[in-house]
């Protein structure tokens, strides 16, 4: 988490309003890679098959910006940028 927060640019201190973007994007991110290692290790709990999910979770998400942004414009759209919202998606 810290390297793509790294690779990302967190946080964005311009405003309150960036910075409030960065903390949804960041609390969204660790539960998403946390929902991929769970279901990584569903069935046979290899490090080399948790490796592989996150790997391909990146690839989708984080080496993809307009899918990754698209997906924060949607959480803000759906009003699911709520602090209970992020407290819900931090303690699973």
């Amino acid at each position: 988490m810290v390297a793509v927060a790294l690779y990302l640019g967190f946080p964005n201190l311009n405003s309150r309003e960036d910075l409030w973007k960065s903390y949804v994007s960041l609390c969204s991110l660790y539960s998403f890679y946390r929902f991929v290692a769970v279901l990584g290790c569903a069935q046979e709990a290899t490090k080399e098959k948790l490796f592989h999910y996150l790997v391909m979770a990146s690839r989708a998400t984080l080496h993809n910006r307009q899918r990754f942004q698209g997906f924060q414009e949607e959480l803000f759209q759906h009003e699911s940028s709520s602090l209970a919202h992020m407290a819900i998606l931090l303690k699973g």
